[in-house]
């Protein structure tokens, strides 16, 4: 869970800075796209993808995004979060539903994360399953659900491989 801490320090600076980063498209495959980007003169890649569909009874919500990030330098591979859109409650379990597989993740300012045992098994079940559903509470108790289409997550992960030059991800 350390590791994760730190990544979410980092997601959440890079997210900060997003304004000055510079993503470079490794490819857009039906509902995820492949990126590149920089940090600290460091590569970064992931996957990303926005909800084709979320409901919840919310004012205000900035973009919501799954994300898949790797960081080679760092040797952190298949790192799955949610950045929700809004601030989640503190210490509260937000859900994610892979498939008919679930998994708890903990929560960090607007982004949950899965925890490190369980990175590579949600990665699992996104390569086998058709939809994802993230559930998660604000700090002012609004609930939300968002559904991912995962229709082209897989194509989009083996370009991220390629663009990080690393051996292209088999299924």
């Amino acid at each position: 869970m350390t590791r994760h801490i730190a990544i979410a320090f980092a997601l959440l600076c890079l997210a900060a800075t997003s304004a000055y980063a510079d993503p470079q498209a490794a490819g857009l495959f039906q509902a995820w796209g492949a990126y590149t980007d920089r940090d600290n003169n460091q590569t970064i890649c992931y996957i990303s993808s926005k909800p084709v569909k979320s409901e919840g009874n919310y004012k205000s919500r900035q973009p919501v995004f799954a994300e898949v990030t790797d960081r080679p330098a760092e040797h952190h591979k298949g790192v799955f979060n949610i950045l929700a859109g809004y601030s989640l409650k503190p210490g509260a379990l937000a859900t994610l539903q892979v498939g008919k597989e679930t998994f708890a993740l903990f929560t960090h300012g607007d982004a949950a994360f899965a925890k490190d045992a369980d990175d590579a098994k949600i990665v699992a079940a996104m390569r086998s399953a058709d939809t994802m559903i993230f559930d998660g509470t604000s700090t002012r108790g609004t609930t939300s659900k968002d559904i991912f289409s995962l229709k082209g997550m897989e194509q989009a992960y083996a370009a991220v491989g390629k663009a990080c030059l690393e051996k292209p991800r088999k299924s």
